[in-house]
């Protein structure tokens, strides 16, 4: 899903929900089949219909069954393998008494003006004068307006929904358009047929006066895709032109991620009267046609449909996949000054702030589920710069092994599913970085100071956590070493709080650049450090519990004495030290000091301030 925010705070009442994970094992029902019916007439804000569900019961435990269903709905009559029985519509559940029988078949018929539990989960709005009814349920909105189960536990292996409107309007929905049947009662019936898993709150359907065209999008290595769109007439010509340019897209994301998992069906989209776009499973409700919003929502097909993530707490692994596809079709389909400005805008937004976790710690607020700083940029700023940090070959060889995943396709991930990917693929053990970047907060901010010296240059960085008692980040850092006729890139283990590095790029350097790319999500400052008259600098200088020192030779052996402004001595080397090297001063008072440095027998000396 991907919105265009014009509100920037809202209070959201939210229902009773079950925030479930993946547990198969464990889990009491799993939806076989559900077959829906439901009469909608744009011009009124209201539902009715009815939904069978056809259910495997794989608890012996088992008494009753549940459905979400938001109070404001009338149940009318709930029927269990075909028997009208009893139930209870209490807190926005539906329970039924289980038969006993290890399969149930359910059938709810209800009606009435629905509920509204977040992003205006059914709504009726208009367009040209035209009325539309359309739904988005994502994260919760199913309880308001179909008996489902509003969580991420199950998914339904196949469905088929009938719906009936007015003559003049055509209904859309997921999978394919098997039939259209004219009641020759001033309506019509379309049946939508979707033969795939699919979790609940991706169900969704659109009432309205659209115009209809069909493409067809070109796979790598496959075969064509339907592409199915449903537009407003005023915007069909418009529509038909900027869709088009989203096959290269299509194209794309088949050959990085694999076949677009539908293909037997369709891809297509609705447009709706919403701020932003909506990754319904076959057909993405968009509220215009603008590329980048295209391509996010198609990403979501892949990653958010084909595999959900397990947990409202990890929806990074929807969102932070659709942002990165962002930034994939811009440097493979733009040019590369493109790719590094949205690299820029990503990290400039993030670290906007100093905290924030892709993990979400409060998810009954929709608001924070969603926030575009922390799960959509953050979530694909980090795996982009995952991806710089184990080389592309191993990221989408791991990406890829993900979406094969037969344990995790047409079902629900987790974030320890997608890192064990990446480590298989890798050879790399990630869990610190997978520890630092989705569940701890915040980024690193660095000081960065250069050395030069004939041929070597001197890189000292220093790193500190943005938010407090923040962790000390572990990455590989990229640094631009540029000369007169060469340049290379360098990446350096940094793992530290302060590490010093010497390296010979081979050629005499004129300029370094730390994170020339804008591969690294963090903060940070760079200083070219000169040195003194006497070939030798300290810093930082005032210093705290260490001083770095530093020859314009890099290698160079020296012993050193410390005398305080007395000119006593307070500390001294016990044996040779090699150039640039640390030495503690932390038991030393504050104030000014002396230090003399002795090379090769002779004598050099300097001065710093322990603060």
């Amino acid at each position: 899903m991907k919105r265009i925010f014009y509100i920037l705070i809202i209070l959201v009442w939210l229902p009773g929900y079950s925030q479930l994970i993946k547990n198969n094992e464990t889990r009491k029902f799993d939806i076989q089949f559900t077959d829906i019916q439901w009469e909608i007439n744009p011009h009124h804000f209201y539902i009715s219909g009815n939904v069978k569900h056809i259910i495997q019961i794989n608890s012996v435990a088992a008494e009753k069954i549940d459905f979400d269903l938001n109070n404001s709905l009338n149940v009318d009559s709930v029927f269990l393998n075909n028997k009208i029985v009893t139930f209870e519509h209490i807190n926005n559940k539906i329970y039924v008494n289980c038969s006993g029988n290890k399969k149930d078949t359910t059938q709810i018929y209800y009606h009435g003006e629905p509920g509204n539990s977040g992003f205006e989960s059914f709504s009726q709005t208009f367009h040209d004068n035209q009325p539309i009814v359309w739904t988005l349920s994502e994260p919760y909105g199913a309880v308001d307006w179909w008996p489902a189960r509003n969580n991420l536990e199950d998914k339904t292996d196949s469905i088929r929904i009938a719906i009936n409107c007015p003559n003049g309007f055509m209904a859309i929905s997921n999978g394919l358009l098997s039939d259209v049947v004219n009641q020759g009662n001033g309506s019509k019936t379309y049946l939508w047929e979707h033969k795939h898993p699919i979790a609940m709150y991706l169900v969704a359907f659109a009432v309205t006066n659209y115009s209809q065209f069909n493409l067809y999008f070109e796979q790598h290595n496959a075969d064509s895709v339907l592409v199915e769109n449903y537009v407003y007439p005023e915007d069909s010509a418009a529509a038909l032109e900027q869709i088009k340019e989203l096959e290269p897209a299509f194209k794309l994301f088949s050959e990085y991620f694999g076949p677009y998992p539908f293909s037997n069906e369709k891809y297509g989209h609705a447009q709706f009267d919403w701020g932003g776009g909506m990754e319904h499973q076959t057909v993405s409700f968009v509220s215009n046609f603008d590329f980048y919003l295209l391509a996010h929502e198609l990403s979501h097909q892949w990653f958010g449909d084909f595999i959900t993530c397990g947990n409202f707490k990890e929806i990074w692994l929807n969102e932070g996949f659709a942002v990165f596809s962002e930034g994939l079709v811009t440097e493979k389909l733009f040019s590369q000054n493109d790719f590094i400005n949205w690299k820029k805008y990503r990290i400039d937004r993030i670290t906007a702030l100093p905290g924030g976790s892709l993990y979400v710690d409060d998810t009954s607020n929709i608001w924070r589920i969603f926030d575009g700083r922390l799960t959509y940029s953050k979530g694909g700023m980090v795996l982009q710069m995952l991806r710089s940090q184990i080389g592309d070959e191993a990221f989408f060889q791991g990406v890829r092994q993900y979406l094969n995943d037969a344990s995790l396709a047409n079902s629900f991930a987790e974030t320890s599913d997608l890192q064990q990917h990446f480590e298989n693929a890798s050879g790399e053990q990630l869990s610190n970085f997978f520890q630092q970047w989705i569940y701890e907060q915040g980024f690193p901010i660095y000081t960065i100071n250069y050395g030069y010296s004939e041929n070597s240059v001197q890189i000292i960085v220093n790193q500190k956590p943005s938010v407090l008692n923040g962790p000390v980040f572990h990455l590989k850092l990229p640094f631009l070493i540029e000369g007169k006729n060469a340049d290379t890139i360098i990446w350096l283990e940094n793992t530290q709080k302060e590490q010093i590095y010497t390296v010979d790029p081979k050629f005499v350097p004129s300029t370094i650049r730390f994170n020339p790319y804008f591969d690294i999500l963090a903060k940070w400052k760079e200083e070219d450090l000169i040195f003194d008259k006497n070939e030798v600098l300290l810093f930082p200088n005032p210093a705290d519990d260490s001083i770095n020192i530093m020859l314009k030779k890099p290698g160079t052996a020296f012993g050193y004495r410390l005398y305080n402004k007395k000119s006593q001595l307070v500390q001294k080397s016990d044996e040779e030290l090699i150039s640039p090297s640390k030495i503690d001063i932390s038991m030393l008072k504050s104030g000014n000091y002396y230090l003399e440095l002795i090379i090769n027998g002779e004598k050099i000396h300097s001065t710093f301030v322990k603060l």
